[in-house]
């Protein structure tokens, strides 16, 4: 090689090693946490000096182990701030925000954006997020990724960007909504994180420790390991097969795309290895761990999907929840980190006997979270659903009561953030009396268009309760309520009640509210294991 070329391969090589580089959560336009000691970190040359400017202050420090770190004062909401960083090379971000940021992840109906539903739904989604625009309003993406170990970057999508209609297009739509509900009603500036991936299970998001430290992972645990020790023999097959179906069907890697969908079902399937997001803890080491160093206000969490297919899954999910939730937190430093909840909503086929399918279960399971963790709470979506769609479009309605509960619990608004909620029953002469909190200013029955109107339910009376008697059997049952905090509801083919249950099916009809317009929570009085009927 050419001595000059080589030279300057070289020193072209040293200086890229020496820049000193912010971490890539920081971007002009972002919005940075108010109110708590500020963190700015990066990476740099070994002992190299840094300075760091930053609302009036400047600190310095030396690079250790190619990493550094300062930290400034707490600062109110507002803005606009510049970070200037100088060592060998400097950096400059502009247009920065002091507010509150909320990260927001699980799996697709968090992914899902704007524009996929443009497409499906345009009755819908309505007309204002096209035109809607909020500079107060913040939002940077992630790409999807794993990793067997936590990572310190992010690999981001795209660099913070205000919100607008052309941003917001290929952004979560129910993040979006949460955002506008939650800035228009603190008047602050709002950062959003969308780091969610569709289609994964809750173990993927879990951190490696929790897996291979509690009993109640061993199946994930030992698939971990097996996965990682089979990867090297397993990867040398699908390399040499992989060039064999290139050779076959001239294509390279750069051509991928033009070959037609048949054949590239054909593909030999990678196997799950290091860096795939298919391994337990991958997505939470690539997407999670490396916000922690980035101080959040709270997290949004939509997810449970692929967790519901069968009632082990949904029996175990009760447990990883909760884990997954004290483990985000203690890499936060706050055990008490604000973490809210959507509620599976309706879906799958509408059917007139009483179900006790996985689907009800696992919604009843993520109800039970609420009492075993601190300043966690759920949002109900129970009431707009698609039969036929796994990914309803009224995120509207996830958004705006996610936001609701965050107003109540994070910024103590004086609103009615849920909707009733079961607290107590009695029987009296043969029918069963069930008392609600949360009722806001009293009870109401209300009309249902549902599944983008496809079913209707009327308003003049009550759907949606089940009743049993010895036998456990469950029968659907008539329903009235008598005041403001009590309904009345019993069945001609239950002589002596003992138990009630409320939405307890895949696509429950059920139409009881708060006169805030907040749908009641489903909910069972029994202690009955899982039974078809």
């Amino acid at each position: 090689m050419n001595k000059i070329i080589l030279f300057s391969l070289l020193l072209l090589q040293a200086s890229l090693f020496g820049e000193v580089k912010l971490n890539s959560i920081f971007t002009s336009g972002a919005v940075l946490q108010r109110d708590v000691e500020l963190p700015i970190y990066g990476t740099a040359k070994d002992g190299e000096e840094i300075t760091v400017t930053f609302a009036g202050e400047t600190q310095t420090t030396l690079a250790k182990d190619g990493k550094w770190k300062v930290f400034f004062n707490p600062q109110k909401a507002g803005g606009p701030f510049t970070i200037k960083v100088q060592g060998s090379n400097t950096i400059v971000l502009n247009e920065l925000l002091m507010g509150d940021v909320w990260l927001c992840s699980g799996q697709s109906n968090m992914q899902y954006y704007f524009y996929q539903y443009y497409k499906k739904y345009p009755e819908i989604i309505g007309d204002k997020s096209k035109t809607y625009v909020n500079s107060q309003i913040r939002i940077v993406k992630t790409n999807a990724g794993g990793s067997s170990i936590p990572q310190d970057e992010l690999v981001l999508n795209h660099q913070w960007k205000e919100l607008n209609p052309d941003n917001i297009r290929f952004f979560s739509a129910t993040a979006y909504y949460f955002g506008v509900n939650l800035q228009e009603s603190i008047n602050v500036p709002i950062g959003l994180i969308q780091s969610c991936l569709s289609a994964t299970a809750i173990d993927l998001w879990i951190p490696t420790p929790v897996i291979h430290s509690n009993p109640l992972y061993k199946k994930d645990s030992d698939q971990y390991k097996k996965l990682l020790a089979d990867f090297p023999a397993k990867n040398e097959i699908y390399q040499e097969d992989l060039k064999e179906w290139q050779k076959k069907h001239q294509v390279n890697d750069l051509a991928l795309h033009k070959v037609p969908a048949a054949i590239r079902r054909t593909m030999p399937r990678e196997p799950i290895g290091p860096n795939s997001t298919k391994l337990p803890s991958a997505l939470y080491n690539k997407m999670i761990a490396p916000l922690h160093q980035f101080p959040i206000k709270g997290i949004l969490w939509y997810q449970g999907e692929a967790n519901a297919n069968n009632f082990e899954r949904v029996k175990a999910y009760e447990s990883q929840l909760p884990d997954l939730i004290k483990s985000w937190r203690a890499g936060w430093g706050l055990g008490d980190l604000p973490f809210y909840w959507v509620q599976l909503a309706a879906y799958k086929n509408k059917v007139d006997k009483p179900q006790d399918d996985s689907w009800p279960w696992m919604r009843h399971t993520m109800d039970k979270v609420q009492g075993l963790v601190k300043n966690g709470a759920m949002a109900c979506v129970i009431d707009v659903g698609m039969q036929k769609d796994i990914h309803p479009p009224y995120k509207k309605f996830a958004g705006d009561r996610l936001a609701l509960l965050a107003r109540k619990l994070t910024y103590n608004e004086d609103v009615v953030h849920q909707g009733p909620t079961y607290k107590s029953f009695a029987i009296k002469n043969n029918k069963i009396l069930v008392a609600f909190e949360n009722t806001g200013s009293g009870l109401k029955t209300k009309p249902l268009v549902l599944d983008n109107g496809k079913i209707k339910v009327d308003a003049d009376k009550l759907y949606g309760f089940t009743v049993c008697g010895p036998e456990q059997k469950y029968h659907t049952a008539q329903a009235r309520i008598v005041d403001a905090s009590t309904i009345e509801l019993w069945s001609d083919k239950v002589a002596s009640p003992k138990h009630v249950r409320y939405a307890w099916y895949n696509f429950p009809l059920a139409n009881l509210y708060n006169n805030e317009d907040l749908p009641t929570y489903p909910f069972r009085t029994d202690n009955f294991e899982p039974k078809k009927y």
